[in-house]
């Protein structure tokens, strides 16, 4: 019946429909009225006609996938970024932090040839311990920290025993730096000094002594600690203003 559902329908067919009557049921030869019931056989579902679906090519399909792989894709690319902008951030704020701490403040001390050393050592020993010579300004120029010392040496001038030292030798200068220099109390650089004290006559009055000598602001001076010594012997053991 599906080839004949096509077909033009011609005279003495039965009706067409799901149900159909032989020619025979009606015929005078079939008394009993048999009737024989076609049915026609469904059609599957799977050849019915219906709407065509557009066909696409392979080419077409991996781009739409492409597209929606991208568009999926943009916001973990915006946090990547976001999340290398942060380390770049970080790595310099760390990087400054590291550059503030390590950073130190450094000086060097450029000194004179140790024969410039030894004259400007001798010449600041002969001119503190010229104490016949009553000018006091001199003397407080080539002492450490001379202008503490002011009116301690002023006393100092005008005794008895300041007419005997009319000057000083050095023997021996030793040239000191860092360790060497803060045991002594000093600032470094510093140098170990062995002199002798001259009378009027340039006898010597003190033989073999040992003071020190510091190199500040580009000049070599008379450690402070080695005339207080002498002027608190001089006052029998009380300690001079400014010492």
């Amino acid at each position: 019946f599906g080839r004949d559902a096509h077909r033009p329908q011609r005279t003495g067919d039965p009706p067409r429909g799901d149900i159909g009557i032989s020619p025979q049921a009606t015929g005078p030869k079939n008394r009993q009225n048999q009737v024989r019931v076609h049915r026609l056989a469904p059609v599957p579902t799977n050849q019915l006609p219906g709407p065509s679906r557009p066909q696409t090519s392979r080419s077409g399909r991996f781009a739409r996938r492409a597209t929606s792989l991208q568009g999926r894709s943009r916001p973990q690319t915006r946090t990547a970024r976001r999340a290398a902008l942060l380390c770049a951030w970080l790595l310099f704020a760390l990087t400054l932090g590291a550059c503030g701490s390590s950073v130190t403040a450094t000086t060097t001390t450029t000194l004179p040839s140790p024969a410039a050393s030894r004259t400007a050592i001798e010449h600041a020993y002969a001119v503190l311990f010229d104490l016949a010579n009553p000018a006091l300004a001199p003397k407080l120029a080539v002492v450490q920290d001379g202008s503490a010392l002011k009116s301690a040496m002023k006393t100092a001038l005008k005794s008895a025993l300041a007419k005997s030292a009319a000057g000083a030798t050095v023997s021996n200068i030793v040239i000191e730096q860092g360790s060497a220099c803060r045991d002594e109390l000093l600032p470094s650089p510093c140098a170990k000094v062995t002199y002798n004290v001259l009378s009027p006559t340039k006898a010597p009055v003190l033989r073999g002594a040992v003071g020190a000598a510091l190199y500040q602001h580009e000049h070599w001076l008379v450690g402070k600690t080695t005339i207080c010594t002498l002027l608190e012997l001089a006052s029998s053991g009380s300690v001079p203003p400014g010492c």
